[in-house]
């Protein structure tokens, strides 16, 4: 949706695709389009109909399709092996590893592999340790493995993941960092850094769930240049020149070393409105407009990554503690309607079905706020408030096997579940 309504400032006649025909950009582009982005002869062919100057995508796991069509239309952009590189955790990981970037210890495990030899490398990784599958976005199918069992369990359930390759990493602890960064002609010229938040979502576990995050996270500045020079060697690495490149960063602390870890790193924007929103907010930076104007092959209009201002800002999740029918909505008005509150959203198909699923991945999450403040920890305390109470409020039933799988329930007070602002 951002990037349609800022292609449109910029002048340029915007055509957009989606799989779903009431997708919200269905009614902000000039032309709208509905195909399975997946499909790669449909895609080109209606991207070769249309006849594109620049191909964009923000925030969706469809970098390589982007490069795909760049490519064929001689369009600017990364190349597809970069794409394929940035996007496929079993090719980018190899690729950081081998260009002597820190990750953690792994092994590359087949589906079609036994389940002895998937616990024969968990047991070389050591417990606990983490299973992912490789093409896979939002956290889906991370999780922590504590012993042999787990393993036995995760295996029996990998078909239900299209992925043929998994990933079996060791587990690290440390201090988490959201990155965002942009190369233009191998000079990085803007850097985001922000603080991941796992501080209230223990009770998820095995499934790794974040919590949002805030900024500014001020890092000591010989740190500070370690985690921008891992950044820069990953460009290297991924064979990006010109480009964004979302990273998932852990520090870890041994002795009186501190160790940059890549735990992700994706050749896209990043989801969640971190580079849309909680950026420009704190900096008043926002990559979009430079990415477009690169994606379409032009010099920039103006200097875009100087910034403008230094506020805190965070982005908490509305969570909930288990699958359940919502007997009660919080009073979601009264909610948003603080001071500080500068977005929201709450996923309107939730508060059609009335019913809430087990949160396992970020797609589970229901709904978010962003709040500023004159400092990070202003702004935290005032989302982390809302978020607290809104849980504290929501009513749940448990949902049975009997329970049909949506059910409608009173909604909460407020006539939108739009994003929302105020002040």
């Amino acid at each position: 949706m951002e990037a349609l309504r800022i292609a449109r400032e910029l002048g340029y006649h915007t055509i957009a695709f989606d799989n779903d025909s009431d997708a919200i950009g269905s009614g902000l582009a000039d032309e709208f389009y509905r195909l399975d982005l997946k499909d790669p002869r449909a895609l080109l062919g209606q991207a070769k109909r249309v006849s594109p100057d620049g191909v964009f995508v923000h925030a969706a796991e469809l970098a390589v399709e982007v490069a795909s069509v760049a490519e064929a239309l001689r369009l600017p952009g990364i190349g597809v092996e970069a794409a394929r590189a940035a996007t496929d955790k079993h090719i980018r990981i190899e690729r950081l590893s081998s260009a002597g970037i820190r990750t953690p210890y792994f092994k590359v495990l087949r589906r079609e592999a036994e389940v002895g030899a998937w616990q024969e490398v968990a047991r070389e990784i050591g417990f606990p340790c983490v299973l992912k599958p490789t093409r896979q976005a939002g956290a889906r199918g991370v999780q922590e493995i504590f012993c042999e069992r787990d393993v036995a369990d995760y295996h029996a359930r990998r078909t239900r993941f299209e992925d043929e390759r998994f990933i079996c990493e060791e587990r690290l602890s440390g201090l988490e960092l959201s990155t965002e960064s942009v190369r233009v002609n191998g000079q990085i010229r803007h850097h985001a850094i922000a603080l991941r938040h796992y501080d209230t979502t223990a009770c998820y576990r095995p499934f790794f769930i974040e919590d949002g995050h805030s900024l500014p996270y001020a890092l000591p500045e010989a740190l500070r240049r370690e985690v921008e020079a891992t950044i820069e060697r990953a460009f290297e690495a991924l064979g990006i020149e010109s480009g964004v490149l979302k990273g998932d960063l852990l520090i870890s602390q041994q002795d009186d070393r501190s160790d940059v870890v890549v735990l992700e790193m994706a050749g896209r924007t990043s989801g969640g409105r971190f580079a849309d929103t909680v950026v420009p907010l704190g900096t008043g930076v926002n990559i979009l407009y430079p990415l477009i104007e690169m994606a379409m092959g032009d010099d920039f209009s103006r200097d875009w990554f100087e910034p403008t201002r230094n506020r805190g800002v965070s982005q908490r999740f509305f969570l909930h503690p288990r699958a359940g029918r919502v007997q009660r909505w919080p009073d979601l008005k009264r909610a948003v309607g603080r001071a500080g509150v500068s977005d929201w959203r709450i996923e309107a198909s939730y508060i059609r079905g009335g019913t809430l699923p087990a949160i396992e991945s970020h797609r589970d999450r229901f709904g978010y706020i962003i709040c500023t403040g004159d400092t990070r920890e202003e702004a935290d305390a005032r989302a982390l408030e809302i978020t607290r109470e809104f849980a504290a409020e929501l009513e749940l039933m448990p949902v049975t096997k009997s329970d049909p799988t949506h059910r409608r329930v009173p909604s909460p007070s407020t006539t939108s579940t739009s994003p929302g602002s105020a002040s």
